[in-house]
């Protein structure tokens, strides 16, 4: 019976010029020049290692309207590369890359099918001279389209086995990017399509996994830290005797991360960076490919007012990033926020004769009371935990000890801040 293998991208992006990083670290921003086309190469790479029927590209190729020579020749290379493999590439135009912008003297390859502006049209793929696939798909002419071309969407009256629809557009209700070719899922779900392969919204999704399969791929590289974690491509089987099988296969080259390191207990500044390196290492769990990373550092640390200390961040993020980039895979430190808090000895300062040593030994008089500590209890738990019940008489004598213990420490950090 038939079956069909191919990957599904869109949003390459290729030649993001990460504008940002230029003014205060030109060499990062020169590195990250590159993501986008090892993002490409690596979506290639799993085309040929996974013997795939067939490439589909769901619009937004290029990021500019203005393709840089460099960025034209590094497509040519990679679909060459597909030719070379008897690998179709199947592809759309979208709001960065219109069709209008395309360049007359880029030719593209006999093994590249880019398609019209004008309407949805469809293309047969074959094997073995058997038809397997139409291939329906339709192209932004100019950089605004508000069109529901979804509807326009038709299944050739003899159809192949399979059919699979390219659409660039947004689904109604998302409001992350501009409103371009809108539709919504019903609109996708009433065609005779097997498998709808959506472009335009870059997180990675399976807005329905039946029959048909809709799919937006996700880009391939994130270019900002509203574009974080794995990115990459989606490897697509289709058959007819099984449901479809859909596997993400990851392809950035530089991630962007955000980590929150616990420095409870940590006491010592030499055991800092060690403290960061491992939660770092830990959170990417052996990822390979480099990242840029926004720490948060938590918890509650005898480290907390050296880490308030005038450019004490600075300093940090500059031991963090020391020789970083000299390294194939590299750990950069974009920014540290500091939420730790300071390690206080309360027995201590009870012993004292200031207002917080006051407010400590009214704490103690109240846990003395049963009564009055049992109506406070109730009170105090209903904002510290979710699992905590409504009735203080059914806690048990952990949780008790739980909401004193946070209600004690929580006391003592706002009277530290008073003091600050």
């Amino acid at each position: 019976m038939p079956s069909l293998r191919f990957i599904h991208t869109a949003d390459l992006h290729l030649d993001t010029p990460f504008k940002g990083l230029t003014s205060y670290n030109p060499e990062l921003a020169t590195r990250l020049s590159e993501a986008t086309f090892k993002a490409f190469e690596r979506i290639i790479d799993a085309c040929i290692r996974e013997k795939v029927d067939f490439l589909l590209i769901s619009g937004d190729t290029f990021d500019r309207e203005n393709k840089s020579l460099g960025a034209q020749l590094m497509f040519l290379k990679q679909v060459n590369r597909l030719a070379s493999n008897q690998i179709p590439v199947y592809m759309i135009c979208g709001n960065h890359d219109p069709l209008s912008s395309w360049l007359r003297q880029m030719v593209l390859p006999p093994n590249v099918f880019r398609f019209s502006s004008d309407q949805p049209v469809s293309v047969r793929f074959f094997r073995d001279e058997e038809p397997i696939a139409d291939i329906l798909g339709v192209s932004y002419y100019d950089k605004a389209l508000t069109e529901n071309i979804a509807v326009r969407y038709h299944r050739p009256i003899d159809p192949a086995p399979f059919s699979i629809a390219l659409l660039h557009g947004n689904l109604t209700g998302t409001t992350q990017h501009d409103n371009y070719a809108p539709f919504s899922l019903a609109d996708l779900l009433a065609k005779d399509i097997d498998y709808w392969a959506l472009g335009h919204i870059h997180q990675q999704q399976i807005l329905h996994s039946g029959n048909p399969v809709v799919a937006y791929s996700g880009n391939p590289q994130g270019r900002d830290f509203g574009e974080k974690g794995q990115k990459g491509c989606l490897l697509v089987t289709l058959s007819t005797e099984h449901k479809p099988i859909i596997e993400p296969i990851p392809t950035h080259w530089v991630r962007f991360d955000e980590v929150t390191v616990d420095l409870t207990e940590v006491a010592i500044t030499t055991d800092l960076l060690d403290t960061i390196h491992r939660s770092i290492e830990n959170a990417l769990n052996d990822e390979v490919s480099s990242s840029i990373i926004r720490l948060k550092l938590t918890g509650r640390t005898s480290l907390h007012h050296s880490l308030q200390q005038p450019n004490a961040v600075s300093d940090l993020i500059a031991q963090l990033n020391e020789g970083q980039l000299l390294k194939e895979s590299f750990r950069m430190v974009d920014a540290v926020h500091i939420a730790t808090t300071p390690e206080i000895d309360l027995e201590q300062r009870k012993q004292g004769n200031d207002f917080f040593a006051a407010v400590l030994q009214a704490f103690d008089r109240l846990e003395a009371d049963a009564s009055l500590l049992d109506q406070s209890i109730l009170e105090l738990g209903k904002g510290m935990s979710p699992h905590l019940r409504s009735d203080n008489r059914q806690l048990s004598e952990e949780d008790r000890q739980y909401i004193l213990r946070q209600a004690r420490l929580q006391l003592a950090d706002l009277l530290t801040k008073e003091e600050a």
